[in-house]
């Protein structure tokens, strides 16, 4: 990253932190969480999140924490989940597709896709998720290909909706 967007992008970050101290301005996290995820992710690092929502149920729910490892100029597979930033906000989806070059990303259950994202807006792959401390790879296998197909053709939310039913009953 070329030394004038490295700090442009610390003191956005630094203007987000002054202004959340004043809460009647105080900007979203959001605003200041997905540049400095960005930062970490291409200087090599991994992070770890908690993360809220519930676009990625079951596989992925709220409060769980997620595992981001760089893409190490790796492309992303098809079925794997990603963290994209796509318009300032930080996405856990995952890839369903390519069009033209750029990324398809959906939340399993989400009622509609992502705009297409270019591979510069991929920050990286989950490559663990930990609920209640404990690891949990489904979803994030070889399965990880039926459900990007079943979520790219919107069956994923209709079945995981009949599913949630089946189990309250």
């Amino acid at each position: 990253m070329a030394g004038s967007d490295r700090n442009e992008r610390a003191r956005r970050v630094a203007r987000s932190a002054s202004e959340a101290a004043h809460p009647e301005r105080a900007p979203d996290a959001a605003e200041f969480l997905t540049p400095l995820v960005t930062d970490l992710l291409q200087a090599g690092l991994p992070v770890r999140l908690e993360v809220t929502g519930h676009s990625m149920s079951p596989f992925i729910r709220s409060g769980d924490v997620v595992t981001i490892e760089p893409l190490q100029g790796h492309r992303p597979a098809l079925g794997e989940v990603l963290a994209l930033a796509a318009g300032g906000r930080l996405r856990i989806h995952r890839l369903v597709g390519w069009d033209r070059g750029r990324a398809l990303a959906r939340g399993d259950v989400a009622a509609s896709a992502d705009p297409a994202a270019s591979l510069e807006d991929v920050l990286g792959r989950v490559t663990l998720v930990e609920r209640g401390g404990q690891g949990v790879r489904l979803g994030l296998g070889i399965e990880r290909l039926p459900i990007a197909w079943l979520s790219r053709a919107s069956l994923w939310r209709g079945l995981a909706r009949l599913s949630e039913r089946l189990r309250r009953a």
